[in-house]
């Protein structure tokens, strides 16, 4: 583990609305003049809809005479409004946020107005492309496996990852990065236990991810979280394992638009590194 100080930015502003459980959009567009509809999937989101579509989260949730900030429910119809679209409404939700997250344990998170990373970027496709494949298996780390304690959370570890869609080595590889799978962890900034979540972080997680209100300070709960999250930006990265790393640590929203800063990158190359030690 590596001790840091960042500032995140996560990519769950007003406007992103998801509902648990991973999985990717599957469009039915209509064939007809009259505009396609679309048929909300577990997972999806405003933001993720309007962003395949070309549209923003105003053009679509006002085209549905929806609040930008608006749950979606699965099975719910939407229609989706050509790129020219302009919201009969004033609503001008902007997909901006962000997190303010100072600890040597981390957690991505929200808060508005943070201020931005003092860094020279460089972008996440230049990054990621130098990254090597993670190597095949080898041993768990010592400490992990002279902990029974810490082992018998693998299997939450393995039942959550599958659920939201990710590999379970990747999400055992952040959290111990995060945290060393401690759950009494708590750092200077609120970031709380196994997977470091802070308090906006558990708010955007519990309300647009899971859709009930679980509890960060307990394992299993602060597991399914982390988890939930990771999911979301397995998603928005489309599998990519080096995005995914540096997005949980930066905020998608700081990779997308100034890609991979330098203080990330120790951080992704220490991860995709522990990666074969949970295989």
């Amino acid at each position: 583990m590596t001790a840091r100080t960042v500032t995140r930015i996560l990519a769950g502003a007003a406007g992103i609305a998801l509902v648990a459980a991973a999985g990717q959009a599957s469009f039915s567009a209509s064939t007809s003049s009259s505009a396609p509809t679309y048929t909300v999937q577990p997972g999806d989101s405003l933001w993720e809809i309007a962003n395949i579509d070309g549209l923003t989260v105003d053009q679509l949730a006002g085209a549905n005479g929806l609040p930008s900030d608006a749950a979606l429910q699965i099975g719910q119809v939407l229609t989706i409004p050509p790129a020219s679209y302009v919201p009969g409404t004033a609503s001008s939700t902007v997909l901006t946020s962000a997190s303010s997250a100072s600890s040597t344990q981390g957690a991505s998170s929200s808060s508005a107005g943070a201020q931005p990373l003092v860094d020279a970027p460089t972008p996440a496709g230049s990054f990621c492309a130098t990254m090597p494949a993670p190597a095949g298996s080898v041993p768990l780390p010592p400490l992990l496996a002279a902990s029974p304690g810490r082992l018998a959370l693998r299997p939450l570890f393995v039942e959550w990852a599958n659920y939201y869609g990710v590999l379970p080595s990747l999400l055992e590889a952040i959290d111990w990065q995060e945290s060393g799978w401690q759950e009494g962890v708590v750092s200077p900034d609120g970031a709380v236990g196994i997977g470091q979540i802070i308090p906006s972080t558990a708010q955007f997680v519990d309300q647009d991810l899971i859709g009930e209100q679980l509890d960060p300070a307990v394992a299993a709960d602060n597991i399914r979280m982390s988890a939930a999250f990771l999911g979301f930006l397995n998603r928005l990265e489309q599998g990519n394992i080096c995005k995914v790393i540096a997005a949980y640590y930066e905020g998608p929203l700081n990779l997308q638009t100034d890609g991979v800063f330098t203080v990330t990158k120790p951080y992704v190359e220490d991860v995709e590194a522990q990666i074969p030690e949970f295989q």
